[in-house]
């Protein structure tokens, strides 16, 4: 839980292609469509990533960082696991984690269609 990690998806070639307007040079429409379609859909994606680090860094961590010993190890008051904030810090943090992993499993699916198409 304490991995906020994300994918790196590298698109600077295909910003450059949309900010000077070379995309217009594409002849291949259905090659450019499906282009630009995976490259929103990456970013549809980060914003997955990005909704999922501000919630961790703003409600769950904050309350680790207070609440718990992640150097010693030792055992925490019970209370702190029960708290509303914390269990509702989780519950999100966790809700968010799983659409992160379902997002990611569907990018990596429209990756797979959109080389198989155009290989």
């Amino acid at each position: 839980m304490l991995n906020l990690g994300g994918a790196y998806f590298k698109n600077k070639a295909y910003s450059s292609l949309i900010e000077s307007g070379d995309i217009r040079l594409v002849q291949d429409f259905e090659l450019k469509d499906d282009t630009i379609s995976l490259y929103e859909f990456y970013k549809w994606t980060q914003g997955f990533d990005k909704m999922n680090n501000e919630s961790y860094l703003r409600f769950y961590y904050p309350y680790m960082v207070e609440h718990m010993d992640l150097i010693q190890g030792s055992t925490q008051d019970p209370e702190i696991y029960f708290n509303k904030k914390f269990n509702n810090s989780l519950g999100v943090y966790r809700y968010q984690l799983a659409a992160r992993l379902n997002k990611y499993k569907e990018t990596l699916s429209k990756i797979d269609t959109f080389l198989e198409d155009h290989s």
